[in-house]
């Protein structure tokens, strides 16, 4: 829940964040379009009925085929534009965007895709592979805080040169190419192709996006996968229990 004390100074930030996801439910539901809050908003909502004390963001998921649609419609959205930062799409006030930009501080709802997994384990491989080049291709600059090994930064290097040869234009083409592979087999299970680097190639199970229902968040509700039980437990094992780890 939103912190009355802001004991982590982001509850103006939580208050906004919470204005738009409700004016994108609105919209979803208006234009039947199936989405599911995920990650640590997903777990705020579940274990503390609103957000996570300290979390700053809010994440949403959707199929490809709910994410076309919303793409498709994304200039009725009114107040809010959708934008393509590297290879994760982000919901803004369009005010907010003429003004700023996206920064790190700037609220956003981030949106994630499941796509399916080839059919073969090399074809997934290959996928992953394909995907995590293509992030280094894509990668404007590093983290500088963390850590890497010898082979990362050379992995970093060599993708980073390799990237100088395409168009950012045609570098997110490629990615979203490579992510619907795989998506003409609606048996094969599901991965969420535009996560973050150490968590691409995580596999869900094929059903995970096939029915919804309506949690509970900040006095309000919000859509769910019906499976977000195994979801959590899954990603945080003993999900009921606080922890608080880096985002």
């Amino acid at each position: 829940m939103i912190d009355a004390n802001d004991s982590y100074k982001v509850a103006d930030k939580q208050r906004e964040l919470l204005a738009m996801m409700c004016d994108l439910h609105s919209f979803c539901v208006k234009n039947d379009i199936k989405y599911s809050i995920i990650g640590g908003t997903l777990l705020g909502a579940i274990r503390d009925k609103g957000f996570i004390p300290w979390d700053d963001d809010i994440d949403i998921i959707l199929d490809r085929a709910n994410f076309e649609k919303l793409l498709s419609k994304r200039r009725e959205l009114g107040k809010y534009c959708i934008k393509e930062q590297l290879w994760v799409f982000k919901i803004v006030r369009k005010d907010t965007f003429r003004k700023e930009g996206i920064k790190d501080s700037t609220p956003v709802l981030d949106i994630f895709i499941a796509d399916r997994v080839p059919a073969s384990s090399l074809g997934h491989r290959v996928k992953v592979l394909c995907l995590k080049t293509l992030q280094g291709m894509m990668k404007e600059r590093t983290n500088q805080k963390k850590q890497f090994s010898l082979f990362y930064k050379a992995a970093l290097a060599v993708t980073g040169l390799l990237g100088r040869v395409f168009s950012a234009k045609t570098k997110k083409k490629m990615y979203t190419h490579v992510s619907k592979w795989g998506n003409k087999n609606k048996t094969q299970p599901l991965m969420i192709c535009n996560d973050i680097f150490q968590s691409l190639g995580c596999i869900y199970d094929a059903a995970m996006m096939d029915n919804y229902e309506l949690v509970n968040f900040e006095q309000t509700q919000l859509m769910a996968i019906k499976s977000w039980d195994n979801y959590l437990t899954e990603q945080y094992g003993d999900y009921m229990t606080p922890v608080r780890t880096e985002h």
